[in-house]
């Protein structure tokens, strides 16, 4: 049997994460008690983001996180290296077998874009990866991101260029970059 009305996923993802409407929720929960098709689309969901979560405690996924995120890591213990170099300029770090995560923090003015994209460069500035359409709030002040911790305590000393482009009709804007100067420990 197939649902002839599904959840879209984004509906499904903000139902779990209970930042629906009282409404909204309420449409969601009465659909999905009837509708195991869908039911099973939550539990996967689900599945997925602990997943996910569960990598990025481990420190092994480069991917951009919340404030709650954090918040919820310090809670459990997890050790937490942060650098938070100012927009245009540059910030010395290392990492530690202590440590448990390693986060990157950009503050940026956020106001005006549509999409947001986060480039990872090589010292010179060459773009090695792309972040595309990364989450951001448009009343937000910075993106935070998570650092693999494994590579980086493997890193001889080095540089990151990391660059916030928005991205619209026009093509590329650069927002600002940040350097990160990496030491060995």
């Amino acid at each position: 049997m197939t649902c002839g009305h599904p959840i879209h996923p984004e509906v499904l993802a903000d139902y779990w994460l209970a930042v629906l409407a009282s409404l909204e929720e309420e449409s969601v929960e009465e659909h999905l008690l009837g509708c195991d098709e869908c039911g099973e689309r939550l539990r996967e969901l689900i599945a997925l983001a602990q997943g996910i979560r569960q990598l990025a405690r481990k420190g092994t996924l480069q991917v951009v996180v919340s404030e709650l995120f954090l918040e919820r890591a310090a809670q459990q213990g997890l050790r937490v290296r942060q650098y938070s170099p100012p927009a245009g300029g540059k910030v010395d770090c290392t990492v530690t077998a202590k440590d448990d995560l390693l986060i990157g923090r950009l503050a940026a003015d956020l106001t005006r874009v549509k999409r947001l994209d986060m480039c990872f460069c090589d010292a010179a500035g060459t773009e090695q990866m792309r972040f595309r359409d990364i989450p951001f709030g448009p009343a937000r002040s910075e993106v935070i991101f998570n650092y693999p911790i494994e590579p980086a305590r493997s890193l001889q000393a080095s540089v990151l260029l990391v660059k916030l482009v928005a991205v619209d009709e026009q093509g590329d804007r650069l927002l600002d970059q940040y350097t990160f100067n990496h030491t060995p420990s």
